[in-house]
């Protein structure tokens, strides 16, 4: 990039006047710096540099605010009487999406009167009503327009203004400006992909005398998408490589790294990019253990800070607080004194966690029992706070901010991070403490705690420690000179690169006005851009992703790879074993069985013990025992995920098989269900709604295909002569099961039972693609499979067939003869539905009868039940 650079000014240099003045403009900081450094002493005195950004707030006379800020001016402006009371206290819910529509309609130079007729039509005709006299008279959106307006009114008075409404104003102010500059001349470099009002600033320099434009990138090469011809013999340098952690990826890119610099790679040559910044931190601290200095310039997201999560805590504890009741959730009580930086700086003596965890009589704790030990502690501000007096919530969390504060800066340098996010947190509290006052709002702890929520989502850290020498860590989307040898990306997984579609939490707009409007997302676009960039000016490339999917990403390889691989043969390399040393100093958490547990577990298997709880009890006793005894759950999400979507096929698949249940399957049942298929698939997602819209798009055509390509595999069973006689579908079964004189209520729901050429079978239905054709079952590893976590499926299936047996036992009244098989059923890479067949012991069968069970299976079945109900066992934290 520099030596394109280079090129370009030595190329003017030659051929331009040096006693004018010039102007030189660059959406990037990084490539204004590098000429303005470099070749200032070369031009006039009078030549001035500037981004883009600067440039359109110097002609514009406008300064662009933060996120935070913006979003409390806007909040500050508001009238009560101008919306209904529930709009005005959600603000914090609808106010961004706002302001982000708001930048969409300016940055796109969209028509706002024509928008807003629009999108004002739309909200009437949804609340029209034949009845006068209930007609809505209160239109959110015609407030909305007239808050527009007063909002460019008072930031143009006030001289500040918002990222949209500056590239707006700016282009309005460009030709008198080169009206009153006409001797000026203006070079501008284009480094990346440009919005709509970039380009019409690109056009009227290209159309100005003394304009000059230059593309830093070879055109070819965007021309065409697919990656490619000339940069072809580059693909032998791009490696991918696939894991099942998180973490990892933390140590690929350590063993990377150390081989490289054994090889005599230079740390400077070297630039590692976080595809999500969670990763920072502990890329960070494994790199150090090489000895190699680091040059970090990376954005870093507040949410991603580890200090979120303790006001994300303090704020889960207070919105369950009843103002009127004198006793707290210990669950959240629990939460909140587990945190790292409470136990580090307020809980070096952790009495009251300990006694918390290990007293399980009640679900509730009395706030004078917290008193006891805390009155003295400055943790004792959060506890006494009331949860419906604004003003002492504010001051309260202002003050246990600065108490934080105190602790933090005796040691700066390591709390670095920590410090600015409760700076900034502090600043943006006394602002709203300043609105709250002058309005006279009222606020509840739900209201401040979407207004943090709102603040962790908006902003981020520059975190900034350069090195000459060192390793580069940068960002995806951050703009970077130099040609690196070597290129490491982490988290290059479908969501993150290039990251979910954000219009659906962050937009108002419909799929279809954009499309009318021409609203363009860049995300894609902008993502592939910086992903040609970074191909282009490296020798070698790794790209790092994940394959298991979890609250952090989605365990699916980036829609890049995948362009990668259908043009290419490129190969992934997959690490299996894991990177943690034997020795890992960690203690695992340890809770031996009270009498209450003793007590919850009793109430647990008499309730009902489904295979989803042994299988959570293996991967890890801690979070049973959080979930299961403690009824801790996972902070629910907003968005539709893979399990949702499996989720909606099951329901799709009952609805449509259902009314066949008790027969054989014939083809007139296919064709019929082939007919019925989308509109059924299309009232679920729908829901009241009569427009497919946004998200569910995407997904409607995921459940499509899994759904078409479902019949499409019973249809070719029937045709090649099979007989499938279907007894159940989404079958809920029970039984009891006798360990000694406890009796546990055993129950799951079976996903699909037939009779597949008169051999019962037990379907499972998976939703993900199958990695592996064939499952088989030796004598070996049964023990294995009702203990080993990653033997899941199999387990579940296997409980299932126990329940059958018992249920056919049961009905029948007799001894059970005949054998069942056992499949599951998960799509291929092509989507075409495959039946992954499980064979029995050495011999391979693929049928399993009672006896064989009661031998060589219920044992090992027992034996895992009464491990988890032994008192004398422990719940161990698996590590």
């Amino acid at each position: 990039m520099k030596k394109k650079i280079d090129q370009i000014i030595q190329h003017l240099l030659q051929k331009i006047n040096l006693n004018q003045k010039y102007i030189f403009i660059s959406k990037e900081d990084a490539i204004i710096e590098y000429i303005k450094n470099k070749y200032k002493s070369k031009f006039n005195q009078k030549t001035e540099f500037f981004t883009m950004e600067k440039f359109f707030e110097k002609i514009s006379g406008l300064k662009i605010l933060n996120n935070h800020s913006i979003l409390l001016d806007f909040f500050y402006m508001l009238k009560t009487e101008d919306f209904l009371h529930e709009n005005f206290n959600n603000f914090f819910h609808w106010g961004p999406k706002i302001l982000n529509d708001f930048q969409s309609i300016d940055i796109n130079m969209i028509n706002v009167e024509y928008f807003f007729s629009s999108i004002i039509s739309t909200e009437k005709i949804k609340k029209w009503n034949f009845n006068i006299l209930e007609q809505k008279k209160n239109f959110f959106w015609e407030k909305i327009r007239e808050y527009y307006y007063i909002m460019q009114s008072q930031f143009l008075q006030k001289g500040f203004t918002y990222k949209g409404m500056l590239f707006k104003r700016a282009l309005s102010h460009f030709n008198f400006f080169l009206y009153k500059n006409s001797k000026i001349n203006i070079i501008f470099f284009i480094d990346i992909i440009l919005n709509q009002c970039e380009k019409i600033f690109v056009q009227k320099i290209m159309q100005y005398d003394n304009g000059l434009v230059y593309n830093l990138y070879d055109k070819n090469i965007f021309e065409n998408k697919n990656i490619i011809s000339k940069e072809h013999k580059k693909l032998s340098n791009l490696k991918i490589i696939e894991v099942s952690k998180e973490l990892e990826q933390v140590k690929v890119v350590e063993n990377i790294i150390e081989k490289l610099i054994q090889k005599g790679k230079k740390p400077y040559n070297i630039l590692i990019i976080p595809g999500d910044n969670f990763l920072l931190i502990p890329l960070l601290h494994s790199i150090k253990k090489l000895n190699i200095n680091l040059s970090i310039n990376i954005d870093y997201s507040y949410k991603n800070i580890p200090i979120y999560y303790t006001f994300y805590y303090i704020f889960q504890f207070l919105l369950k607080k009843d103002k009127y009741v004198k006793f707290l959730d210990k669950k959240n009580v629990i939460k909140l004194l587990s945190d790292g930086y409470i136990q580090k700086f307020f809980l070096k003596k952790n009495f009251l966690l300990k006694k918390l965890i290990i007293d399980n009589d009640s679900n509730m704790i009395s706030e004078n029992v917290i008193k006891k030990y805390l009155l003295k502690n400055d943790l004792w501000i959060i506890f006494q706070i009331p949860i419906y007096n604004t003003k002492i919530i504010l001051l309260s969390i202002i003050s246990f901010i600065r108490k934080f504060k105190k602790l933090l800066f005796k040691n700066i340098n390591k709390h670095f991070l920590e410090l600015k996010f409760l700076f900034k947190l502090e600043i943006y509290i006394q602002k709203l403490r300043i609105i709250v006052r002058k309005k006279n709002l009222i606020l509840g702890i739900n209201n401040v705690f979407h207004i943090y929520e709102q603040f962790v989502n908006t902003e981020s850290i520059r975190y900034i420690h350069k090195n000459k020498r060192g390793l580069h860590i940068t960002g995806y989307e951050d703009f970077f000179l130099k040609n690196f040898d070597t290129v490491i990306i982490t988290s290059f997984n479908e969501g993150i690169i290039p990251p979910k579609n954000y219009e659906k939490n962050y937009s108002f707009i419909s799929l279809d006005l954009r499309k009318k409007l021409q609203i363009k997302d860049f995300n894609n676009d902008i993502y592939f851009s910086h992903f040609m960039r970074i191909f282009q000016y490296s020798k070698y490339i790794y790209l790092i992703y994940k394959n298991k999917q979890d609250e952090i990403n989605s365990g699916e390889k980036s829609r890049f790879i995948h362009q990668i691989e259908m043009n290419y043969k490129i190969s992934t390399e997959k690490i299996k074993n894991t990177f943690f040393p034997i020795n890992f100093t960690k203690k695992p958490i340890v809770i031996e069985k009270t009498k209450s547990i003793i007590h919850r577990l009793h109430e647990l298997i008499t309730k009902g013990l489904s295979p989803s709880s042994i299988r959570l009890y293996n991967y890890n006793p801690l979070l049973f025992y959080y979930k299961k005894i403690l009824n801790l759950n996972d902070p629910e999400e907003n968005y539709f995920n893979k399990k949702e979507v499996g989720k909606v096929i099951h329901k799709i698949l009952k609805i449509l098989y259902y009314p066949i249940k008790e027969s054989f399957i014939n083809i007139n049942h296919i064709y019929k269900m082939k007919k019925i298929y989308e509109s059924i698939i299309k009232k679920i997602l729908l829901g009241k709604k009569k427009i497919m819209k946004g998200e569910n798009m995407l997904f409607y055509y995921i459940i499509k295909t899994y759904i078409k390509n479902f019949i499409k595999w019973d249809e070719k069973s029937i045709q090649n002569g099979h007989k499938i006689f279907l007894k159940k579908i989404e079958y809920k079964i029970s039984t009891v099961l006798n360990i000694g004189s406890i009796k546990v209520n055993l129950h799951g729901i079976i996903d699909r039972i037939d009779e597949y050429d008169g051999i019962t079978r037990i379907i499972d239905y998976k939703i993900g693609f199958s990695k592996i054709k064939e499952m088989n079952i030796s004598l070996k590893n049964i023990k294995n499979i009702f203990q080993d976590p990653n033997y899941a499926n199999i387990m579940q299936l296997l409980i299932y067939v126990y329940l059958w047996f018992k249920y056919s036992i049961s009905f029948k009244k007799k001894r059970i003869t005949t054998p069942i098989g056992i499949g599951i059923v998960s799509p291929a890479k092509n989507g075409i539905i495959l039946q992954i067949p499980i064979n029995f012991f050495d011999q391979k069968k693929i049928n399993i009868t009672y006896e064989d069970y009661k031998i060589n299976f219920l044992p090992f079945l027992i034996n895992r039940i009464s491990e988890i109900l032994d008192p004398k066992t422990p719940i161990i934290e698996t590590i």
